[in-house]
């Protein structure tokens, strides 16, 4: 997993003045704030949340922040959030908190223990890719799938549920590729069934255009020129890499390596409306970067800086992890 930096860094891009944003500098006596960070008759609605500073920070969707209160944790490796989207929890190492949104309160939930057999033979386990971490369908587990190396290199993967209201915590072991857990198994994780975050779930409309080059045609009809930014170890052979809200904005990658610890791939974001590649964007990532499209507005995030796409790409650089109100 990429580590992000501790220290934060903010790229604050001129933006138009939107009436009824909240100061940064809190709620003021008038202000009435919802659990995610809503000022009352705020034309602005919540985009995401981050952790800041030992701060739970929420975000508009101007890119502008609406909210904070302290949660006495910070370093987030990743957040999570309940269906019903009330309640996140933090999980920061091999801690988990929980933040209960209506009370703008958190407690330290559970610390995950060491699979000890396991991890004496292969080395700790930690999070290598924040959509590992979730909430169960059911909302009474907290899941977070820890591994000793990134997907392509990993020999142990462990899976931990800590239930939402005790604390209690199982772990099951899903990967043990030498046998070296000398039948190290616990149980109770029958919950922890993968369940994507928030974001949107559209599909991109693109073919790949046969020849020497790399390009595809999209549904418009337009033919969109993939500039080469690495030397390829195969063919060009685009892949999806979600769409925006609204659908004028996808994303396609091309596979530039496997064959190390990572896999390598070229970024691509188009203006399906206009039928041009966007400028400004992250262009590389590898097989754990977090790259997630905002389930209600034109906005993702990859490793921590966040885009607003339209006419012109706004960022926002706050080097964590965040994850979008859904």
């Amino acid at each position: 997993m990429r580590h992000f930096a501790r220290t934060l860094v903010v790229l604050s891009v001129a933006l138009p003045a939107v009436l009824g944003v909240a100061s940064s500098c809190g709620t003021t006596a008038s202000e009435t704030r919802s659990g995610d960070g809503t000022v009352a008759g705020s034309a602005v609605a919540p985009l995401l949340w981050v952790v800041q500073e030992g701060n739970l920070v929420t975000y508009g969707e101007d890119l502008k922040e609406l909210d904070r209160f302290p949660i006495g944790v910070d370093g987030v490796d990743s957040l999570s959030v309940t269906p019903d989207g009330k309640v996140l929890f933090a999980l920061s190492g091999k801690e988990v908190t929980r933040i209960d949104l209506a009370e703008r309160s958190a407690k330290q939930l559970a610390a995950l223990p060491a699979a000890t057999k396991c991890e004496e033979y292969y080395g700790p386990v930690l999070l290598q890719d924040v959509r590992s971490t979730y909430v169960s369908a059911d909302g009474g587990a907290f899941c977070a799938t820890l591994q000793d190396r990134n997907d392509n290199m990993a020999s142990l993967q462990v899976t931990y549920a800590v239930d939402v209201t005790s604390g209690a915590v199982s772990y099951s072991v899903g990967l043990d590729l030498d046998s070296g857990c000398g039948g190290e198994q616990d149980a109770g994780t029958e919950r922890c069934v993968h369940v994507p975050r928030p974001g949107s779930r559209g599909a991109a409309t693109f073919e790949a255009v046969a020849g020497e080059g790399c390009a595809l045609k999209i549904a418009t009809g337009a033919t969109i020129n993939l500039p080469k930014r690495e030397e390829l170890q195969g063919p060009c052979e685009p892949g999806e890499e979600g769409v925006s809200a609204s659908g004028r904005f996808f994303g396609a990658s091309v596979l530039v390596d496997d064959s190390g610890d990572n896999i390598y791939r070229s970024l691509y974001f188009v203006d399906a409306q206009k039928g041009i590649l966007l400028q400004g964007l992250t262009d590389g990532a590898v097989g754990d970067t977090q790259l997630e499209w905002a389930p209600r507005a034109d906005v993702l995030v990859i490793d921590g800086t966040v885009y607003r796409l339209g006419d012109t790409v706004e960022t926002l650089v706050l080097n964590r992890s965040v994850i979008f109100v859904p």
